[in-house]
């Protein structure tokens, strides 16, 4: 049986691993665990981080209707509605390695009224991406799509 080596050293930790490493580095400025939170206490953050699993930010979408400013991870995978988004306007980006991660929370923290706006940017588009009507209409443009002739 012969093995393959893979060399990634990009991959060496997951982006929620490496968030909670980070968090031990300032504790003040970030808290990252891997113990859940209920959705009530979670709701009342100011920012939200919303970090890939092991391929897309499944928090994404709650992290919109939560009335907080999302900081959220660049990523090479994600969900059907992320295409709808704009960074700086419906959410903060953070580079995929986390590596700006602390230089956008302190922005976030200096800049309360971008932020303030950037989250009901957010919010506002949640309800227009989630409602029935829309997601059905993006599901029937993708069928339509796929349909010869």
């Amino acid at each position: 049986m012969s093995h393959t080596k893979l060399h990634a050293p990009h991959m060496t930790q997951l982006p929620r691993e490496k968030i909670v490493k980070l968090s031990e580095q300032r504790p003040e400025l970030l808290s990252a665990s891997f113990s859940k939170v209920p959705w009530d206490a979670f709701f009342q953050f100011r920012y939200i981080a919303a970090v890939s699993g092991n391929s897309y930010s499944g928090l994404l979408k709650e992290a919109l209707w939560s009335n907080s400013c999302v900081l959220r991870q660049d990523s090479h995978a994600g969900e059907w509605y992320e295409r709808f988004l704009e960074p700086w306007v419906h959410y903060v980006p953070v580079e995929f390695d986390l590596s700006d991660l602390f230089e956008k929370i302190e922005w976030a923290i200096s800049h309360d009224d971008e932020c303030r706006k950037i989250a009901e940017n957010g919010h506002t588009s949640a309800f227009e991406i989630f409602r029935e009507e829309s997601v059905d209409a993006y599901i029937f443009q993708t069928i339509n799509n796929h349909i010869p002739g």
